[in-house]
């Protein structure tokens, strides 16, 4: 998606829908900035280290229903 609005006139648009948060924006947020001239900001995102907070776990099913008891 944020690819589409860079491409499409609307860098500022995809510069925001990007979470520098998420590891899996970092590299397109990453590019975008360089693009845009920022590559000083750039190199800083991309050189900053990884979370290392482990992905949450699956929750119940969508039936309700999961290894784990409801309270």
């Amino acid at each position: 998606m944020a690819r589409l609005l860079a491409d499409a006139g609307r860098p500022e648009e995809a510069e925001a829908f990007l979470d520098s948060d998420r590891p899996e924006h970092r590299r397109t947020l990453g590019l975008l900035l360089i693009e845009r001239g920022r590559a000083e900001e750039a190199v800083t995102l991309l050189r900053a280290p990884r979370s290392t907070t482990p992905p949450p776990e699956p929750g119940p099913g969508p039936a309700g229903h999961g290894d784990c008891p409801p309270f």
